[in-house]
C-alpha cells in the first residue's frame, strides 16, 4: 500500500488540487509517441483514487534501491518535471472509460526500476510494503491498473484510450501491465532510506491508505 507524508495540506486538499494539476497539464505539450521512450499510463475512475500525480522510479542495484529524485538517476513521470508534457485523459462515462495519466521519459537503460517516492498534489507519497516496478524496455507502455482491476481489462482500456488519441502510431509500442513487488525499507527519511524489492504481487492489489 501507499502511505502519504502530509505537508502543509491535508489529503482532501491534495485530492482537490489534482483538478488544478490536470488543467495545467492539459494546456501543456502533448505526449509524443516514440520507440525510444518509456511510458506510464495510470488509470483511475475517481480523481482522489489516483496513486500519484508525479512519481520517481529508481534503478535496483544488487537487490537494493534508494530514492534518486535528487540525483536524476531514474525515470521521473508526471508533474515533477519542468516541461509539462504529461497528457491527461478525461473520464468518458458514456464510453465507460476512466481518467488516465500518460507520460513518457527517454529510455535510460535496461534493468529493474521501482517507485521510490511520488507526489499527490502538494503531498509526498511514500510506498510501504508494496510498490510498483518495471523492467525498463524502450517503446513500452507500463499500465497501472485500478485497484481490483484485471490485467486484461486494464490493457484493453489502455489500448482504447491510446488508439483514440494517437491512431495507428500506437502500433509501434508494447502495451503491458506494470509489475508490483513487496518492498522492505530501512531508514526514516524517504530520500535516504535503503529498500529491498521482493517477491512479485498483483499491481491491482495496491491500495492507498489515506
Amino acid at each position: 500500500m501507499f502511505s502519504i507524508k502530509k505537508t502543509l495540506f491535508a489529503s482532501l486538499v491534495a485530492a482537490a488540487s489534482l483538478v488544478g494539476w490536470e488543467a495545467e497539464a492539459m494546456r501543456g505539450k502533448k505526449t509524443k509517441i516514440s520507440q525510444k521512450d518509456v511510458y506510464i499510463l495510470m488509470l483511475y475512475t475517481r480523481e482522489q483514487d489516483a496513486p500519484f500525480t508525479g512519481a520517481v522510479f529508481c534503478p535496483v542495484a544488487n537487490g537494493k534501491v534508494q530514492d534518486c529524485k535528487k540525483r536524476d538517476g531514474g525515470f521521473i513521470f508526471g508533474m515533477y518535471r519542468f516541461d509539462i508534457g504529461t497528457s491527461w485523459f478525461t473520464r468518458d462515462r458514456d464510453a465507460g472509460l476512466p481518467y488516465a495519466l500518460f507520460d513518457n521519459v527517454r529510455f535510460k537503460g535496461k534493468g529493474q526500476y521501482v517507485l521510490t517516492s511520488g507526489a499527490f498534489g502538494e503531498a509526498t507519497v511514500i510506498p510501504e510494503d508494496i510498490t510498483y516496478s518495471f523492467n525498463s524496455e524502450p517503446g513500452t507502455v507500463f499500465v497501472i491498473p485500478e485497484t481490483g482491476q484485471s490485467a486484461s481489462e486494464a490493457i484493453k482500456i489502455a489500448q482504447t484510450l491510446l488508439r483514440g488519441e494517437y491512431g495507428d502510431a500506437v502500433d509501434q509500442l508494447n502495451i503491458r501491465l506494470i509489475d508490483a513487488v513487496k518492498y522492505d525499507c530501512e531508514g526514516s527519511s524517504v530520500y535516504k532510506r535503503t529498500c529491498k524489492p521482493g517477491a512479485a504481487v498483483s499491481p491491482s492489489a495496491l491500495r492507498k491508505n489515506w
